[in-house]
């Protein structure tokens, strides 16, 4: 279950970091300068992970999505790259919290209890607004969030690796002992996307 959808270990990956890190380097770097995200490492392995409950109610499976290693390596340079921009342009929101370094959830926690013993000391009233939206990262719209990164000074060829990076993802599903072929899906991303939460906080 833990090998990536082209059945290489995890395990490979890190004992032949030494041996492949120069030419994923240089495979890296060339895509980034053509704009484009590998379609090889768009595919996505899902394995059903039952809960509890009747085997037969699609409900109780949780889906856990595999990625390749090396399409996650580069994720994660595209996280680092478009933060550093974020930051350096001030476009992250300084109320933002969750997905940014030094901004932990317990933040808003403490200040939000920090208001309230305030505004209770001056016999004052506080009202406020809790929202839960249901699987935000599914209902991203890609043309707005494109966009939006555009608007924030995301264009050109960094423009159309990001346009590539989300496009045309196939992903399967493996249930013992059968593999259902690859389907080409429209959903925002899944859940161990590195990039997604950055994409949500900024530009949706």
């Amino acid at each position: 279950m833990s090998n990536d959808p082209y059945d290489i270990p995890v395990s490979f990956g890190k004992m032949a970091k030494n041996i492949i890190s120069i030419y994923l380097a240089d495979l890296y770097f060339s895509r980034i300068s053509n704009g484009v995200f590998s379609e090889k490492i768009k595919l996505a392995k899902v394995v059903p992970l039952f809960k509890s409950g009747s085997r037969l109610n699609l409900s109780n499976y949780r889906p856990i999505f595999l990625l390749s290693q090396f399409g996650k390596i580069f994720e994660k340079l595209l996280y680092i790259n478009i933060n550093k921009f974020l930051d350096q342009h001030n476009v992250n929101y300084s109320e933002q919290y969750g997905f940014r370094r030094g901004c932990s959830i317990a933040l808003p926690l403490l200040k939000l209890s920090d208001h309230l013993l305030t505004q209770n000391g001056n016999d004052l009233a506080t009202a406020a607004v809790f929202l839960d939206i249901k699987k935000t990262f599914d209902i991203v719209d890609h043309p707005i969030l494109l966009n939006k990164a555009y608007h924030y000074g995301i264009r050109g060829v960094a423009n159309d690796l990001f346009r590539s990076y989300l496009n045309n993802r196939k992903q399967f599903v493996l249930c013992e002992p059968k593999k259902i072929q690859p389907k080409y899906y429209k959903m925002w991303c899944p859940s161990r996307f590195h990039t997604r939460p950055k994409a949500v906080s900024n530009f949706h």
